[in-house]
């Protein structure tokens, strides 16, 4: 039986988790380290176990096993369908997983499930769109080197070319 919902934003220089209970009443929030799919699916579940495990600490109470916990995550790196793939078949054991892009958890949470834009910018970039018939769009998130235009290191290789 589920007892505890988690939401992850993970990426790739930090993760950050909300530990709530089923009815959705928040208890305690953990951080560590980047949960890019990029950096590798191990390096991904390994700091999503451990900001869970510091929100359980935060909340004051025992972790239970995983099969109590239904997690729901946004990631970057879901754009590789491979790694996403491989992503939902490493779980560790939690009772359900839903994972999307970090980008559409982004907007989501920044319009409540509405539509609307969004335009995150921080290790990398991304910008979507959700229309209200309920398509998407979305642009950028692919990662450096490949995009992510005014993330943080495209404007760092910015920085060196012009010293």
């Amino acid at each position: 039986m589920i007892e505890y919902i988690i939401g992850v934003d993970g990426g790739g220089s930090g993760t950050r988790v909300r530990l709530a209970r089923l009815d959705g009443h928040e208890l305690a929030q953990g951080q560590s380290g980047p949960s890019g799919l990029g950096l590798g699916i191990e390096r991904a579940w390994t700091s999503v176990a451990h900001a869970v495990t510091l929100a359980f600490r935060a909340a004051g109470l025992e972790q239970p096993p995983l099969q109590r916990m239904a997690i729901g995550l946004g990631l970057a790196g879901v754009h590789n369908k491979q790694w996403a793939a491989s992503f939902i078949e490493h779980n560790p054991g939690y009772a359900a997983v839903a994972l999307e892009s970090d980008a559409l958890t982004t907007l989501l949470g920044a319009h409540a499930g509405q539509p609307g834009a969004i335009v995150a910018i921080g290790t990398g970039s991304v910008g979507e769109v959700l229309h209200a018939d309920g398509s998407r769009h979305e642009v950028g998130g692919w990662g450096f080197p490949s995009g992510d235009e005014a993330g943080g290191a495209w404007i760092g290789m910015r920085a060196i070319n012009h010293v």
